[in-house]
């Protein structure tokens, strides 16, 4: 739900005055933490949203990365780019038993 909701968001932010536009998503997990990164090359961030916004959509961010005891960051590089990290058997405690 985190990365829909960062990805949505890419689509209904990032391009607005851009003609096309491109959304790299990578996902991986190293030593028993998981890594994933959203990045576009739209317009960037404005101001760190993620504490300015009162949206649903950040809210729904936020509560999951609480869930998960993740960390989060968002950046401009080129556009936005968010990266958020969290311990694998962190899933367990969020989600009930979905991982093993």
């Amino acid at each position: 739900m985190i990365m829909n909701e960062l990805i949505t968001n890419s689509f209904k932010h990032a391009f607005k005055d851009q003609d096309d536009g491109k959304v790299k998503v990578s996902i991986r997990q190293e030593e028993g933490t998981v890594r994933a990164v959203i990045q576009d090359n739209g317009t960037g961030i404005k101001g760190n949203f993620l504490q300015t916004s009162d949206s649903m959509g950040v809210k729904i961010v936020k509560t999951l990365i609480d869930q998960l005891e993740a960390n989060i960051k968002a950046e401009n590089k080129n556009g936005a780019c968010i990266t958020f990290n969290f311990k694998h058997g962190n899933l367990k405690g969020a989600h009930g038993n979905l991982v093993n």
